[in-house]
This record gives C-alpha cells, sequence and structure tokens, in this order.
C-alpha cells in the first residue's frame, strides 16, 4: 500500500468510537485499543 493509504486507514482507526458495552465488560480491551493507539500516533 502507498503511504497515503496508510495514513487514511490509521486515520480511520484512531477515529473509531468504542462500544459502550465493550468499555464496561472488557476493560482489558480499552488498554490494548490506547496501547495500540499510541503507537499508530507515534507513526
Amino acid at each position: 500500500m502507498k503511504e497515503k493509504q496508510h495514513k487514511l486507514i490509521i486515520k480511520a482507526f484512531l477515529a473509531s468510537k468504542i462500544p459502550q458495552v465493550i468499555r464496561q465488560r472488557a476493560p482489558e480491551l480499552i488498554a490494548v485499543d490506547s496501547m495500540i493507539g499510541g503507537y499508530c500516533n507515534q507513526l
């Protein structure tokens, strides 16, 4: 993929919202999502 496509994919990932059910029932996934989001921001 081209760099522009990578940026769009990362931007879409960062803009997505986590459903409230996951936030309440699986808080460990929030930590993983935050970690991945942090790495994406660094890229």
